[in-house]
């Protein structure tokens, strides 16, 4: 047996190729801003990973999408490994900039946007602020952008917009806010990690009393900060009865404005979040707690499945 443990298969795929390196949790892109795939569709991009896998000399056992059960990632397909001759199977997955909900999203957008232009109408689309002139839409979604798309004009950026699917418009239907890597320093979340700590919880929530914790959170900081966040299923561009567009959603969890200066509220507020994942640990005071991911997320997400503390 050539490979005895998932890191010896993640090794020898970083080794084999240049677009991905080991973060000693998956493989994830080495240039965080490429976007290799961004031609390809899900099926051809499953099918260019299973050629990266074979030339290692291991053979897929089977592929579990996100949501089904084998899954070990909420965002990417797993790939179930193995040696030709072996039985023992290893879970691997590829990070990259890619998901199959956003692009739902961006391609409503797109086709609510040509249809428009196709009868003529010159496209003003409201910021929060002001009505901006647009006529195409740029993919972002890069694996530390909050843009997951652009709308611009001529090809260049005017709007930034975060996207979240929800397909009927229900916030428990978010993965979450924000990651809080980089966040390890502030104190609120150095108080959350120690109560975990102290109170053994593997599923726990906390209210956020920072509105710049909030914010980021949501709107993204500095450069990468977003205008429009639109939560939803069925988006497109609407007359907003102000002599422009607005995006809104079929099926609508809420449509937020940057300018508007405030974090989503009521069942999308932002509230610190930990669960259990085997691929995740927490740096406490106290120590390290392996098996436990915390981020930002809705409320709604948080508080109806895990304790207060």
């Amino acid at each position: 047996m050539l490979f005895n443990s998932c890191a010896t298969v993640y090794r020898a795929i970083e080794a084999s190729q240049g677009i991905f390196k080991f973060n000693n949790s998956r493989l994830t892109l080495r240039d965080p801003k490429s976007r290799p795939f961004a031609s390809m569709g899900k099926s051809e991009i499953d099918d260019f990973l299973t050629e990266m896998i074979s030339r290692v000399g291991l053979c897929i056992s089977e592929i579990a999408l996100p949501g089904q059960p084998g899954s070990k990632s909420s965002k990417f397909s797993t790939f179930y490994v193995k040696e030709p001759d072996e039985t023992k199977k290893f879970p691997i997955i590829f990070g990259y900039a890619f998901s199959a909900a956003e692009e739902i999203q961006i391609t409503e957008i797109k086709r609510s946007l040509s249809h428009l232009l196709s009868q003529g109408q010159t496209v003003k689309l409201w910021n929060g602020r002001e009505h901006i002139i647009v006529n195409d839409v740029i993919r972002k979604g890069g694996s530390r952008e909050k843009a997951d798309a652009v709308l611009g004009f001529d090809g260049k950026p005017m709007i930034s917009v975060s996207l979240k699917h929800l397909k009927t418009g229900r916030a428990t239907q978010m993965q979450g806010w924000a990651g809080l890597t980089g966040k390890m320093g502030v104190k609120e979340v150095i108080d959350f990690a120690d109560s975990i700590w102290k109170t053994g919880a593997s599923r726990a929530w906390r209210s956020i009393k920072s509105k710049d914790l909030k914010m980021e959170s949501c709107w993204g900081v500095g450069s990468d900060c977003v205008d429009i966040i639109a939560a939803g299923g069925g988006l497109s561009l609407i007359d907003d009865g102000m002599g422009g567009h607005k995006i809104t959603a079929d099926k609508i969890g809420g449509i937020w404005y940057a300018a508007d200066g405030k974090a989503p509220d009521g069942d999308f507020d932002p509230v610190l979040f930990c669960r259990p994942s085997s691929n995740h640990s927490i740096t406490t005071s106290h120590g390290v707690l392996k098996g436990i991911r915390m981020m930002v997320a809705p409320c709604a997400v948080a508080c109806g499945s895990a304790t207060e503390i």
